[in-house]
């Protein structure tokens, strides 16, 4: 009696674990995994995406969370939506995903066996960008139906980059930046891309634009790099300096992971025990309430809603909402772990 005691207990415990609904079910992976992107699409309906399949929907501000499988097990390192039905995940096995239904259900659209793709943006329903190692660019301009690469202009290094982040711009113009400090511009679709001098080696993680001709971006070290786009950029000269690069004092040597779009010009970044807003080139660091140890966490997604309200995503499946105006944050959800995270096996399949 004792032993079959401890089997069915055993078999609660892999349930819990593995998202069982029932005995004989399939197994699905529910566990505290590391999160790395975030996007909402309205105060309401938001995305997040991590380690193994992770994927994750609210549909009530953050309240409560489901999570689904899409039959992919990789890393979902981005996620990008540009309205409440077009949305696309890049996969560190080379994998794009995408949904034209708000994530009702989501389909393969690309793979590209043996690179990791870190980041995607797309200005449009249209057109849009895939960053990744080994310099790795892929562009559609037919909303994914079909991807191809492109190359970059002027790299003069040995190794090719692994490149980490790109923020589309508009259909013609994007920018994307990676491993050694680089910083390059298009303002042709992709047809050509410009490698920038920015004076540092520091690798820069992800890129996000304020503006049509102000962007920042982040790093290890604590860069966060100030990046202005010159008006002689439109002829995309490799002779020329097209953008004007500046460094601003973060106050940190902690690496920033990522970076948002704030409102009026700022910008939240946030990495491994810091999270900051920029705002007149001048860098303030958010504080965390008692449920978050900061020294202790990293985050590796953020956005901001508005003027105010921001999510971050991170180590062991935390999800994080806070408050620009107030200058604080806490944690509002966790993977595995809290009561408001709960299984939706026919939620969203391939």
């Amino acid at each position: 009696m004792k032993k079959a005691k401890v089997v069915l207990l055993c078999a609660a415990i892999l349930a819990t674990v593995f998202g069982h609904t029932a005995f004989g079910a399939d197994k699905v992976r529910l566990w505290p995994d590391n999160l790395f992107g975030v996007d909402f699409v309205s105060p309401s309906i938001g995305y997040v995406t991590g380690y193994a399949g992770s994927l994750l929907r609210t549909r009530d501000g953050g309240l409560t969370w489901e999570w689904s499988h899409v039959g992919e097990d990789e890393l979902f390192r981005r996620v990008s939506f540009v309205d409440e039905k077009q949305g696309w995940i890049a996969g560190h096995r080379g994998t794009i995903l995408h949904t034209d239904n708000g994530g009702d259900s989501w389909k393969v659209q690309h793979r590209l066996p043996g690179v990791y793709l870190r980041d995607t943006a797309f200005a449009d329903s249209d057109h849009g960008w895939a960053v990744g190692h080994d310099a790795t660019i892929l562009s559609t301009d037919d909303g994914g139906a079909s991807w191809h690469p492109q190359v970059l202009t002027g790299y003069k290094g040995r190794d090719l980059p692994h490149l980490h982040g790109i923020s589309a711009i508009s259909a013609q113009s994007a920018i994307l930046v990676g491993e050694f400090g680089v910083v390059a511009i298009t303002n042709n679709g992709g047809s050509t891309w410009i490698v920038q001098e920015t004076g540092i080696d520091e690798t820069l993680l992800e890129v996000v634009h304020s503006n049509e001709v102000e962007a920042i971006a982040a790093g290890l070290d604590g860069m966060l790099l100030a990046i202005t786009i010159k008006p002689q950029a439109k002829g995309l000269s490799s002779n020329t300096p097209l953008v004007a690069t500046s460094i601003i004092e973060s106050l940190t040597t902690e690496p920033f992971f990522t970076v948002a779009t704030a409102g009026r010009g700022r910008i939240l970044a946030a990495g491994r025990s810091v999270v900051a807003l920029v705002e007149d080139g001048g860098v303030t660091h958010l504080e965390p309430d008692s449920s978050i140890q900061l020294p202790f966490v990293w985050y590796g997604g953020a956005e901001v809603i508005g003027d105010d309200q921001f999510w971050l995503v991170g180590i062991r499946g935390s999800i994080v909402s806070g408050s620009l105006h107030k200058n604080s944050f806490s944690s509002a959800a966790n993977l595995g772990v809290s009561g408001n995270v709960t299984f939706a096996p026919k939620g969203v399949s391939q």
